[in-house]
């Protein structure tokens, strides 16, 4: 039995990708925006009216579950990365090190049809 989702197609830069794999990818990230919305409204919701409120924790230990809210900030410092490297590229260079990592990952996007 074949468990692979992506097969060669005739030509060598052709991919197929299992229908019934497909399928479950689109549906799962048609829920996943789904989710996002209604996670942003909720959010959303919650951050105006304890804004407004003046509250700035709640926790309720027995469900496990604690909400902050951060207020915003004015004039915060902010570095910018590569005006600084395109004016002083030597000094830039001097403090790069390339020993950081990134993980693999996928992007995947379905259209709303």
């Amino acid at each position: 039995m074949n468990n692979e989702i992506i097969t060669l197609g005739e030509n060598k830069n052709e991919f197929i990708i299992n229908q019934e794999f497909l399928n479950a990818v689109i549906e799962i990230e048609k829920k996943a925006k789904e989710l996002k919305k209604a996670q942003e409204e909720y959010k959303s919701r919650l951050l105006n009216e304890m804004e407004e409120k003046g509250i700035f924790k709640i926790s309720n230990e027995e469900k496990g579950i604690s909400i902050s809210y951060i207020e915003s900030k004015n004039n915060e410092e902010v570095f910018h990365k590569n005006e600084f490297r395109e004016k002083y590229p030597d000094i830039y260079d001097e403090f790069i090190t390339l020993d950081g990592k990134k993980k693999a990952y996928l992007t995947i996007r379905v259209n709303n049809d």
